[in-house]
């Protein structure tokens, strides 16, 4: 017997050793892994951002302070197996359970796979509606900026990018239901009832190239949140079916005019993002021009540029420039072999002085359906900044001009106004004793419906913002979609403001300097009313 049961306690002690071993294994391999491997390796680089830097040593107590927090952010990026952790923590959250190893995605039918980037699946399922006053907004900013393009002598188009939900609602999970309309479904019928704007709704044309889907072949990418280049393709064809009446010479290019490629990359895949791309296939799809490639490139995106410029020269083609962001490269090719001349710009500044560069005939802008929550469409863009100062220059009527000896500003909440002067000439001095200098304009006559323009020069003493806020006939009290404001660097800030009174007229107008109590020194303040088209 005793020979048995010092059998059984040496395997006992081998098993104990053996677990011992293996608890020491996991519990030291993170940090010999901070000896193998650098940073680079275990860092976010999958995530799609920037790692937090390590932090130098503190030499102060401002630094001091600052560096606990400072570490711990760089610690969360860098520590030993962090990549293989996180792709082990995916891979059973999303092959085992079937669900979304972070709060970014969700895991669909048959492991579709969405984000949710700007709520984009509670903008599609009705849960986040757009207010009307946000719609009114939106609709605001594609009439100044079509009125900008018409002055150019060019057409001007917006258009939606649909996210995948729009495109694909069956693979959407089903506790994720849909019970009202889309922000896009509010955004489409609030612009067709009350503005002109040529806008396009891009989801009949790519619901309607649903019907070559094929296992693995899909409009939308199924790990991913881009439409694939053939509905890329037939998102290009939707624009020249709508632009054919004015320009005849656009020609459409349907899949029959094109190649099919078939990469073996996975293409646009959120499960890189996840750290297993290689554990869920995926086909991308690539389609070229059985004419082949006859444009010439003028800029291509490299070195930093995001603008692509290309050529057909001598063809009786139209001009055409396209504002859009990601979803904007997969039909480059159709529009660069459509068109005489072609500027690709991959941003959201909407800068006018680079549009009339290119001389158009066509201004198409596309934007993403997220962005209807995602942007703020009654702040103006540094480039619709230069639009406004030229109209300004060209609006002859003026409304309010603010003269420092006597300047026609009533301080509100505690605040204070002084005439003063100093080696650049007169100013007036705005002080408050509380957060925020608040100042209303006086003498300003009712005026009805119309864009009011506005110039201001002040000095700041520090970076903050100015504001003009304004009240029309019948408002309730200050709204605020009323509000036209722009952030100021410390020194000279010359700033210009576009007030949209709509469909009533202006009745008061005041004037807030942020963010704290002190001195600013208000150079010039005028405001113009511009001429009606």
């Amino acid at each position: 017997m005793e020979p048995e049961a010092d059998r059984r306690s040496f395997a006992r002690r081998c098993a104990d050793l053996a677990l011992i071993a293996l608890f020491a294994v996991a519990v030291l391999a993170p940090t010999v892994d901070l000896f193998v491997r650098d940073d680079v390796a275990r860092g976010p680089g999958p995530e799609l951002r920037r790692p937090a830097p390590k932090p130098a040593l503190p030499s102060d107590l401002r630094e001091l302070i600052a560096f606990p927090r400072q570490y711990e952010a760089y610690w969360k990026d860098s520590f030993g197996l962090r990549d293989k952790l996180l792709r082990s923590h995916s891979a059973f959250k999303v092959l085992a359970l079937g669900v979304s190893p972070d709060p970014l995605h969700v895991i669909g039918k048959e492991r579709w796979i969405y984000n949710t980037n700007d709520h984009l699946i509670d903008s599609w399922r009705g849960a986040r509606p757009l207010s009307d006053e946000r719609l009114a907004a939106w609709v605001a900013r594609l009439e100044r900026r079509r009125r900008a393009v018409e002055e150019l002598g060019a057409h001007y188009v917006f258009a939606l990018a649909p996210d995948k939900p729009s495109i694909y609602p069956e693979y959407v999970p089903d506790r994720l239901n849909k019970f009202g309309p889309s922000a896009a479904d509010q955004f489409y019928e609030y612009a067709r009832a009350h503005s002109t704007v040529d806008v396009l709704d891009l989801r009949p044309a790519l619901i309607a190239e649903k019907v070559n889907d094929a296992p693995g072949d899909y409009v939308y990418y199924r790990l991913g949140t881009h439409w694939q280049l053939r509905g890329a393709i037939a998102g290009y064809n939707a624009f020249v079916e709508r632009l054919r009446p004015l320009f005849p010479s656009l020609p459409t290019l349907p899949l029959s005019e094109h190649r099919l490629l078939e990469y073996k990359n996975l293409g646009d895949a959120e499960t890189r993002n996840m750290y297993i791309p290689d554990l869920i296939p995926q086909q991308d799809h690539f389609y070229t021009l059985k004419s082949g490639i006859k444009h010439k490139t003028l800029q291509p995106r490299r070195d930093g540029s995001r603008t692509l410029v290309t050529a057909n020269p001598g063809a009786d083609l139209p001009r055409v420039v396209i504002l859009h962001d990601s979803f904007g490269p997969f039909f480059e090719n159709q529009w660069a072999a459509a068109t005489s001349h072609l500027a690709m710009i991959h941003d959201y500044e909407f800068d006018l002085v680079q549009i009339a560069s290119h001389q158009p005939d066509i201004v198409i802008e596309l934007i993403v359906e997220r962005m209807l929550h995602g942007q703020d469409p009654s702040k103006l863009t540094a480039g619709e900044q230069r639009t406004v100062a030229r109209r300004f220059a060209n609006a002859a009527k003026v409304l309010y001009a603010l003269e420092p000896a006597a300047p026609a500003l009533k301080p509100l909440r505690r605040a204070e106004v002084k005439s003063a002067s100093d080696e650049r000439g007169a100013h007036v001095e705005l002080q408050a004793r509380i957060k925020g200098s608040v100042f209303e304009l006086q003498g300003l006559t009712p005026q009805p419906a119309a864009q009011v323009l506005a110039r201001v020069v002040i000095d700041a003493q520090e970076a903050g913002s100015v504001a003009l806020l304004w009240r029309c006939e019948g408002d309730a009290g200050w709204l605020e979609r009323r509000k036209a404001q722009m952030r100021t660097a410390v020194g000279r800030n010359e700033l210009h403001l576009l007030l949209q009174p709509g469909d009533k007229p202006l009745e008061r107008v005041l004037l807030v300097a942020q963010p704290r109590p002190g001195a600013w020194r208000l150079r010039e303040l005028e405001l113009r009313v511009e001429a009606q088209p």
